[in-house]
């Protein structure tokens, strides 16, 4: 990927450097699969920006590439708390939260049959806030294609029919408040209770191709809607 560092995907959790609650070996799952140069705003380049109002929910369908949708609600800003979204580089959308009548960030990601991306979300909170509590607790070590996760972040390989969704404070209708799956399986799905109520940080790690014999993959997803 053009100017990023990699995840070693075959390395095991004992000799990861950062601090998580658990890692995970996912290299049988890339078997057959190559990387590709992307980086999120090239991905975002072939997804029309339709800025879509709170009573809105059309999606932001992509033309080519690694996601079959991007859709981002609200308009670009320059950085946190400038308008709705900004990038904080190229692989790396920053969500913005904002209090009282004015409406936080949302996104939703679906992955294009075809490819594997490896996203990770973080969220600004770090624990102050009951969603926290629920991320903590929606899944562990087990969850099919989960390549590390912490008190604040995951880092997900997708496949494709993946979905990401996240909708700050619940003000964008279409949008899940929190909705992520991992080769067919949800691993979360929040549409009540806490709030996220912070930045959220979406960062693209790396994608794949499939180069093997056999199906290309795509599972496209199994319970909820995101």
């Amino acid at each position: 990927m053009f100017g990023h560092n990699s995840f070693d995907y075959a390395l095991k959790a004992e000799n990861r450097t950062s601090q998580v609650a658990f890692a995970s070996d996912v290299s049988h799952l890339l078997e057959g699969w190559e990387k590709e140069g992307w980086t999120l705003q090239d991905i975002q380049s072939y997804c029309p920006n339709i800025n879509a109002g709170a009573g809105s929910s059309t999606s932001e369908k992509c033309t080519q590439g690694p996601f079959d949708e991007f859709t981002i609600r609200g308009t670009e800003g320059d950085a946190m708390d400038d308008e709705r979204w900004w990038w904080v580089n190229a692989n790396t959308l920053g969500l913005s939260n904002f209090d009282g009548d004015t409406r936080s960030g949302a996104c939703r990601i679906i992955i294009r049959d075809g490819y594997k991306v490896a996203l990770k979300i973080r969220f600004e909170t770090a624990g102050d806030y009951s969603f926290i509590d629920n991320f903590r607790d929606a899944f562990n070590e087990n969850a099919t294609g989960v390549i590390d996760k912490n008190s604040d972040s995951v880092t997900v390989l997708m496949e494709g029919g993946d979905k990401l969704s996240v909708d700050i404070d619940q003000d964008w209708e279409g949008i899940s408040r929190f909705y992520l799956s991992s080769h067919g399986n949800t691993l979360m799905y929040q549409t009540g209770g806490g709030a996220i109520d912070d930045e959220v940080y979406i960062t693209l790690e790396d994608v794949w191709t499939f180069h093997g014999s056999g199906g290309t993959g795509g599972t496209g997803g199994t319970g909820g809607t995101g």
